[in-house]
């Protein structure tokens, strides 16, 4: 009631605009996301230069999911204050969030043009640029950061896979290294370095940065399976049924190691056992991989009838998927029955 007789009282722009600032605190406290929001705008399209509010608006839009309302508003700011970093940053996010990569990576490029030592955003558009594999963009902007600010463990990792995703191992493992001195139990750094072993083929390297990563992590799934994957790589099947095991056991729910694992026991002629874990990972994990890998199982155990059936039955739920069978089995692309199968359902 008082804030609303304040606002009554006043005609100067910037202290209305205040006025909601205020409104928008009292609604933040009372979890009232939708209200904040209104209240901020208010405050905005009175004063587009007030900061803190333009701060306290992308925690505010996260919170009420107003990305629709937020790219209008802040489109609305940026006319009026075309050079306001904090607007182009929090008009990144919110494209980002709505999967218009290229405006978000435009707008958070306006921010740290505008205000050069804005951190936050060289770094929020290097990672949109890594997480939507734009490699060379994103180590682009990584560099800059580094150029600019001091470097961390984090930064010098993103460098490194960067790095290696664009097939220069040498180099990532150089920027590896360097994490390491800023941070010795990086467990994702020495688990990267096995990454790019393993793409060289050096499997025994590779094994050894694997296992520095399990003892400072032992319940990631994905180093796991790397290490099942290394020790098949020098026939040491023992070794890598016992880490698939692993895997499996701590993400039981992941299908793509149940896969591993079945695709390991049937290079292993071991096809029968196969099809039991497969039956097992029914209980825990679903996926048409898991389907068409244990359709390559009935076809390697010479249940042929009743792998025709379930190829029908995959190849209707999931007909995009099939390429994985040719995967498991790469003979079944050359099998008459099964083409005039797939052939169907092209139709």
């Amino acid at each position: 009631i008082l804030l609303n007789e304040l606002k009554r009282q006043t005609d100067n722009s910037k202290e209305l605009s205040e006025i909601y600032f205020i409104e928008a605190h009292i609604y933040e406290h009372q979890e009232q996301f939708e209200q904040m929001f209104f209240a901020l705008k208010a405050a905005l399209l009175e004063n587009p230069k007030h900061n803190e509010a333009l701060e306290r608006l992308w925690l505010c839009v996260e919170l009420s999911r107003n990305y629709e309302e937020s790219i209008i508003l802040h489109e609305e700011i940026l006319d009026k204050d075309p050079y306001s970093y904090i607007a182009w940053y929090n008009l990144g996010h919110a494209n980002a969030y709505l999967g218009n990569y290229s405006e978000a990576i435009e707008a958070f490029e306006f921010a740290f043009v505008i205000k050069e030592d804005f951190e936050f955003a060289y770094r929020d558009c290097a990672e949109l640029c890594f997480e939507i594999k734009l490699y060379r963009k994103a180590l682009k902007y990584y560099q800059e950061i580094l150029e600019h600010f001091e470097p961390d463990s984090e930064l010098l990792l993103r460098i490194g896979q960067c790095y290696q995703f664009l097939n220069s191992t040498n180099t990532a493992r150089t920027f590896y290294m360097r994490a390491l001195k800023l941070d010795p139990l990086n467990d994702e750094v020495f688990f990267h370095i096995g990454l790019c072993y393993a793409l060289e083929e050096k499997w025994k390297s590779a094994i050894k940065s694997y296992e520095k990563a399990i003892r400072i992590e032992d319940k990631q799934e994905e180093y796991l399976a790397a290490l099942a994957a290394a020790y098949y790589a020098i026939n040491e099947a023992t070794k890598a049924e016992k880490y698939w095991k692993k895997a499996i056991g701590v993400a039981p729910e992941q299908s793509a190691y149940w896969v591993q694992l079945a695709r390991f026991l049937m290079q292993t002629d071991r096809g029968e056992e196969a099809l039991a874990f497969l039956e097992e990972a029914e209980h825990f994990s679903a996926g048409s991989d898991l389907m068409y890998c244990r359709i390559a199982c009935l076809f390697a155990t010479g249940k042929r009838q009743e792998a025709i059936y379930w190829l029908g039955e995959a190849l209707h739920e999931d007909f995009e998927m099939h390429r994985a069978l040719f995967e498991l089995l790469p003979e079944l692309e050359r099998d008459i029955d099964v083409i005039n199968l797939i052939t169907a359902y092209m139709a």
